[in-house]
């Protein structure tokens, strides 16, 4: 049986798909895959349905597994019926965090029999299951999946209570050893799932569960050893166990010298040992999810933070020379443009090492915030990646202004550190310490001159 795992990056994403490789190596745990039984096809954003068409099918795949997320779901759906118009009886799978039972559009493929098996949840249980019917013989394949995938209306929800077993894909797949070889970053996933319950987030529903910390380390040590420079932690809240973070960080410091690190973190959460700790790793970025400092909205999508507590950990970040993201979001319920500018000026106003990011809401599946559409009056691009064109308290042209605005602070995150300063200069001197002026500015002069 050849298997074959793809998916349509996001724009801008560079790295190997680490979901699919985490998937190649729960499937090469058993006994009855080889190497070569399983591909990962990365395909870039950029690509059209043709071209991956054309490249899947050159594989002659038993059975297609494909990630669908809000940024290629279109994509992914016509990548579907092409490969079915030419290959009735290869199997396919999709499956990610933005896969609902309540998608009509699915529910459809499913009826015309296009789709045959749809996974919510930790994907690697399929895979185990796909273990124990290979030598079945392709051509019945198709026909018994649903049955002994224990799915039988299609719809398969997976679980994986212990992670400890999963390989890192750095460590073993052609293609992540290529990446890493090539750029010295690797990702680490040490825990999955969150303790908390945003209501915009798909993943506060999924209970959280972490690696033995041995195994962790010992990752750690071996990604070092074939030339990881940098590594990337994917947990959604690296330092929700305190004592669990300032070990790991010690054993960094101790036993990784060189080793740079990126997390995201809840800084309210943090001490001063565990930020003196994270000073004492060379090039140690972190990353926080602010949002919005407004306290109406943070209520409204049940996102607990102390925003006095909140800017005085980010202070004290950058003064230790940490570099910080903070992360706003504009759309949010009950959030009028005026307050999400505001938030822009509290996130620029903690510091010189302080980037702030600006995205689009999008309205996930499997989200509360996707059955409250209605009650904050969210219009959604179904077809744009499940963006909010307008709400109650952001209209459409505010929508539209604060997503250009975002473009302008996209390239100032890009910049130089010494552009950055002087981009700070100009905004102390000019625009009296407002981030959110300055780019409003910024944008009104773009499109005048465009």
């Amino acid at each position: 049986m050849r298997i074959v795992l793809t998916n349509f990056a996001a724009n801008g994403y560079r790295l190997p798909p680490f979901g699919l490789g985490i998937l190649a190596s729960i499937a090469l745990s058993g006994e009855r895959f080889r190497p070569e039984d399983i591909i990962i096809n990365n395909i870039r954003a950029e690509a059209t349905v043709s071209n991956a068409v054309e490249s899947i099918m050159a594989t002659k795949p038993d059975v297609i597994g494909i990630s669908c997320f809000v940024w290629n779901y279109n994509k992914v759906l016509r990548l579907v019926r092409r490969i079915r118009a030419i290959q009735s009886d290869v199997v396919i799978i999709v499956g990610g965090p933005h896969i609902s039972k309540t998608d009509v559009e699915l529910a459809k493929m499913f009826e015309s029999r296009m789709i045959d098996i749809a996974v919510t949840g930790d994907g690697e249980v399929v895979f185990q299951k796909l273990n124990l019917l290979v030598g079945t013989g392709r051509r019945s394949l198709r026909g018994i999946v649903r049955s002994e995938l224990d799915a039988p209306d299609g719809w398969l929800f997976g679980f994986m209570k212990e992670i400890d077993g999963i390989r890192n894909p750095y460590l073993f797949h052609p293609l992540f050893q290529a990446s890493l070889k090539f750029s010295g970053t690797a990702l680490v996933e040490t825990s999955r799932g969150c303790p908390f319950a945003c209501t915009f987030c798909d993943q506060g529903w999924r209970q959280m569960r972490s690696k033995n910390l041995d195994t962790v380390q010992s990752e750690l040590m071996e990604l070092v050893s074939n030339g990881a420079r940098k590594v990337i932690f994917l947990d959604p809240t690296f330092n929700f166990h305190r004592a669990r973070t300032e070990q790991l960080l010690k054993f960094i410091t101790n036993n990784l010298p060189g080793l740079s690190i990126h997390a995201e973190i809840k800084a309210e959460l943090l001490i001063e040992t565990e930020m003196d700790l994270l000073a004492a790793i060379p090039n140690t970025s972190v990353e926080i999810g602010l949002q919005s400092s407004n306290k109406n909205t943070l209520q409204k999508i049940k996102r607990s933070i102390n925003i006095d507590r909140l800017g005085i950990s980010v202070q004290a970040l950058s003064s230790r020379g940490i570099n910080i993201i903070v992360n706003t979001i504009y759309g949010l319920p009950d959030e009028c443009f005026e307050d999400w500018c505001r938030s822009l000026d509290f996130a620029y106003s903690l510091g010189e090492n302080v980037i702030v990011t600006a995205n689009h809401l999008r309205i996930l599946p499997n989200t509360e915030m996707d059955y409250e559409k209605e009650k904050y009056g969210f219009l959604v691009d179904l077809k744009g990646g499940c963006r909010v064109l307008s709400t109650k308290s952001m209209t459409y042209k505010e929508i539209n202004l604060a997503e250009k605005m975002s473009h302008v602070l996209s390239l100032m995150g890009q910049a130089k550190p010494s552009e950055r300063k002087r981009f700070r200069g100009i905004i102390g001197t000019n625009f009296g310490g407002s981030l959110s002026r300055y780019l409003e500015v910024r944008t009104y002069e773009i499109s005048n001159i465009n």
